[in-house]
């Protein structure tokens, strides 16, 4: 199964009710990821899956879809209920029932990279000559591979801390992931020297109720 992206080792959860072997199979030892898919094999021996119901009582932070063939997918979101931290399935049919329990866990967060003029990963914090700092586009988030989905930056701010010491430190505040208004006149201003601190960046991952505060990152101008 794949979840995501993810190649997993898989945890089954097996259970006997009226002489039935339930297994109920799902990824990373019962846990469930917020905001991204999570497959789940059910089954039940001597009986097809059509005469197996799967349901949860937590409806209010996962949905059950079901995918044919005792195979579902899950997908959490913790807005209705963000302190949720685990949820019920439940197998039933005609003579069986059962319960399982799965942890609820968010995606990692992501690391914070400047975007250059092309749209790529400039990197994280360091040193950058004048002229390639003066195109750079914004921030942007990067998740490991295995999690094939994004987390939106929200807000952040920029602080200029001019190489020239008789010059005062300028901070403006930036909607989104992309530089505008003040943010990118100061970026535009980018001189020998110069320190850049990019901080308070929020990025909204999916499922999440609120907003991620990121690491904040610090740039200086080489030439």
């Amino acid at each position: 199964l794949a979840c995501a992206g993810l190649s997993l080792v898989l945890f089954t959860s097996m259970m006997v009710s009226s002489m039935k072997t339930v297994s109920v199979s799902a990824e990373r030892m019962k846990i469930l990821y917020v905001g991204v898919d999570n497959p789940l094999k059910v089954a039940v021996s001597e009986t097809a899956s059509k005469d197996v119901t799967v349901e949860s009582p937590d409806t209010d932070v996962i949905t059950l879809e079901s995918k044919g063939n005792g195979l579902y997918n899950v997908k959490a979101n913790l807005k209705g209920n963000p302190k949720k931290d685990k949820v019920t399935i439940i197998v039933k049919g005609k003579d069986f029932r059962e319960e399982s329990s799965f942890h609820l866990r968010k995606i990692p967060s992501p690391f914070l990279e400047l975007m250059d003029g092309s749209g790529n990963a400039l990197g994280g914090s360091g040193g950058v000559i004048q002229g390639e700092f003066r195109n750079v586009q914004g921030l942007q988030t990067v998740l490991p591979e295995e999690f094939k989905v994004k987390c939106p930056i929200t807000s952040f701010t920029v602080t200029r801390v001019p190489g020239d010491a008789e010059v005062d430190p300028v901070r403006a505040s930036n909607k989104g992931a992309i530089f505008s208004g003040h943010p990118k006149k100061l970026i535009g201003k980018a001189t020998e020297g110069d320190i850049y601190y990019f901080d308070n960046v929020e990025c909204q991952c999916p499922g999440d109720a609120e907003p991620r505060k990121l690491n904040s990152l610090v740039w200086r101008i080489t030439d």
